[in-house]
């Protein structure tokens, strides 16, 4: 017959326990991906981690193509007398931060998408434009962190173009070579169109 073991209680998953019910039933405490320590999360995707003598948010994970850059997790230092005092640390100074900085970090994600987007279109139309003596064309979009889209035609040889798109299709730099008369002022009016 064995004897149950009785493991012995660790004070930072306690700890953890006691903010989570301090900030309220929304929160509960999971084990974080460093040993012995804990994340509070919340029912709608926000995590804090406690550390020693400090509380950090963390912001939702992002594709890297999404988000360039943006706002750091805020955190902020306080000493664990109580879970009570740490809770309200958390409410006061840190919450609003983290707020802050969820909202800032979904407005540049939106921003960033709408630019890709105005981008494409402009890419497509220079596409559309070109076809009419480029039977062959590519569209490719270049690393995000670049921001801009390239536009590759093939025509009968030496016919080529490559059209750069930058960012949100404010900016094009145009490279053709082989050109006949005709073709050159099919792609003069295109360049009218697009001013």
């Amino acid at each position: 017959m064995s004897t149950p073991t009785r493991t012995a209680p660790n004070p930072e998953a306690e700890f953890a326990r006691a903010v989570a019910a301090e900030l309220g039933p929304q929160w509960s405490p999971r084990p974080a991906t460093w040993p012995g320590r804990f994340q509070l999360v919340d029912g709608r995707g926000g995590r804090l981690v406690l550390l020693p003598g400090t509380v950090r948010a963390l912001l939702p994970d992002t594709k890297a193509r999404d988000l360039r850059y943006g706002p750091s997790s805020p955190e902020i230092g306080v000493t664990p007398r109580s879970p009570r005092y740490v809770a309200g640390h958390i409410r006061r100074r840190l919450l609003p931060q983290y707020a802050a900085a969820r909202d800032e970090r979904q407005a540049l994600i939106r921003a960033q998408r709408t630019e890709r987007r105005e981008r494409a279109l402009v890419a497509q139309q220079i596409a559309d434009e070109l076809a009419a003596t480029m039977p062959d064309i590519l569209i490719r979009s270049d690393a995000p962190y670049r921001r801009q889209t390239t536009v590759i035609g093939a025509g009968s040889k030496p016919l080529s173009a490559t059209a750069v798109v930058g960012a949100s299709g404010a900016t094009i730099s145009l490279t053709i070579e082989g050109l006949n008369a005709e073709q050159a002022g099919v792609v003069t009016d295109l360049l009218k169109r697009l001013a």
